[in-house]
């Protein structure tokens, strides 16, 4: 229940206002991650060129499933959906070329809607392709409801929406 109305909260909010300074009140200041960048500003909307793909944005910061989702959103994209191993392997393709698997990412994969059913997005499909790890998902302490990727082996995992880890976005 704290996960639903904390959802509707932040979606109220986001469709209402929209603007950064609200998000980094809500989510909190971006973290550093490590990931270097040519270009000083952080209001781009492109990745640095060093990534730059025609599907995929690696967002230079590490934010919270939420701010991930709206730092995609405010771009007209969407966090990742790995909805078929084409796209899977893909994305895992682009990892593996600029060496970023030692990262855990976000993707849209969350549960928030009643808690029990996995989607894309908060108003997406229900989840027909999976690539969960072994023992995945086990909702530990029935807090786990957003899909990570493991850093590495980049299986999923379920795991508490609030952590602040790497996402990427795709593009439309």
């Amino acid at each position: 229940m704290l996960q639903s109305t904390k959802l509707v909260l932040f979606t109220v909010l986001f469709l209402v206002v929209g603007s950064n300074q609200l998000m980094a009140t809500l989510i909190g200041p971006p973290v550093s991650n490590g990931f270097t960048s040519s270009s000083t500003s952080t209001t781009t909307t492109e990745a640095p060129n060093a990534y730059n793909h025609p599907k995929f944005h690696l967002a230079t910061e590490k934010l919270n499933w939420f701010g991930a989702t709206a730092y995609c959103l405010e771009r007209n994209w969407k966090l990742i959906v790995l909805d078929s191993e084409e796209i899977r392997e893909e994305f895992e393709s682009y990892l593996t070329k600029y060496d970023l698997r030692k990262f855990p990412f976000w993707t849209a994969g969350n549960q928030l809607g009643n808690m029990k059913t996995w989607r894309w997005n908060l108003d997406g499909p229900t989840l027909v392709y999976t690539y969960w790890a072994k023992g995945q998902p086990d909702n530990y302490k029935k807090r786990q409801h957003c899909i990570k990727l493991f850093s590495s082996s980049l299986k999923w995992d379920d795991d508490t929406c609030e952590k602040v880890i790497n996402f990427v976005c795709l593009k439309n």
